[in-house]
């Protein structure tokens, strides 16, 4: 499932809730999930039953999401810049 600007809010949200040292596992968990959850998908059909539909949003829809301030600070952008490193991470590995 192609990558949405949604997605990547989503991610940003779900991983702000946790520290710094935690992030990029929380964010490999995320994706790990996803791919499962499309692999159940284009296998039976169906949306997966924990996963969604193989959408970062589709999961993390599950689970409580902290708030983006409108005004970006330190943590923020660095929260930001864990999640969009490790998605261009995970991009490369499917090349």
């Amino acid at each position: 499932m192609p990558l949405t600007l949604q997605d990547l809010i989503a991610l940003t949200r779900y991983c702000a809730g946790f520290g710094p040292d935690e992030r990029a596992t929380k964010c490999h968990e995320v994706l790990k999930r996803v791919n499962e959850a499309a692999c159940f998908n284009g296998i039976t059909g169906k949306v997966h039953p924990f996963y969604g539909d193989g959408s970062i949003t589709s999961l993390l829809m599950r689970y409580s999401l902290g708030q983006i301030p409108s005004s970006l600070d330190y943590k923020m952008l660095t929260v930001l810049l864990t999640v969009v490193l490790t998605l261009f991470e995970a991009s490369k590995e499917k090349l």
